[in-house]
């Protein structure tokens, strides 16, 4: 087990592209772990803007 803080992103952070990128990004250079639920995964779907990369995929 890991004793890295985890981060529980939400659908708001997952929605926005750069956001994402930047937190996971981030994350990894401060040795910290993340995750988000199938849930929180369909509702950023659901928000994403036009031709936005989802995070389903």
């Amino acid at each position: 087990m890991s004793d890295a803080p985890l981060l529980f992103l939400d659908a708001n952070a997952l929605a926005s592209p750069v956001t994402r990128t930047l937190l996971i990004t981030g994350a990894r250079a401060g040795g910290l772990r993340w995750t988000w639920s199938r849930h929180v995964e369909v509702e950023a779907d659901r928000h994403a803007r036009g031709q936005a990369s989802r995070t389903s995929r």
